[in-house]
This record gives C-alpha cells, sequence and structure tokens, in this order.
C-alpha cells in the first residue's frame, strides 16, 4: 500500500485549491493536506475528499445556504475538473 496521494490525485486536488482561490480569495487559502486515508493512496481514478464549511459555525452556515455561494462552489468544482483534463 502506498503512503502518499497518487500524482493524478495531487493534480486533481491542485485545480480545485486553483479554482476555489479564483473565486473565493479570501475564503480558501488553505494547503493541500496528503493524507494516507484508503481512498487517495488506493484509487484508481485521481480522488480528492473536499470539505467545504463546518455547518456547526453560523457563520459557515450562512456562507453555505445562499445559492450564489452554493452556484459558485458547484462552478469551481466543475471548473477544475475541466482544468485536470486540460492538464491545469
Amino acid at each position: 500500500m502506498r503512503e502518499l496521494p497518487t500524482q493524478p490525485t495531487c493534480d486533481l486536488a491542485g485545480a480545485l485549491q486553483m479554482s476555489l482561490y479564483i473565486l473565493f480569495n479570501d475564503r480558501y487559502q488553505r494547503p493541500i493536506k496528503s493524507k494516507d486515508t484508503y481512498e487517495t493512496t488506493n484509487d484508481y481514478c485521481p480522488t480528492i475528499i473536499f470539505n467545504t464549511e463546518y455547518l456547526s459555525n453560523q457563520k459557515s452556515r450562512g456562507f453555505l445556504t445562499e445559492v450564489t455561494n452554493q452556484r459558485k462552489l458547484g462552478f469551481a468544482i466543475c471548473d477544475a475538473v475541466q482544468r485536470y483534463f486540460r492538464g491545469f
């Protein structure tokens, strides 16, 4: 079993981070964390685990319940997948 995520997984995570930064540059400036989870080390295709916000935090919950922010997050994920397949 590998101990680190595969390169395709790291590339997809980088594409998502880039897309999130473009849309939410003041909110999503978090580093990519490489974890040796089963999903990311035993993948047959790029696999990422993406945490948006914490629903227990009132400010974060307010952010996530706004339709505009939901659409932006969906767009960022879609954009990241497209960037990944285009090679960034």
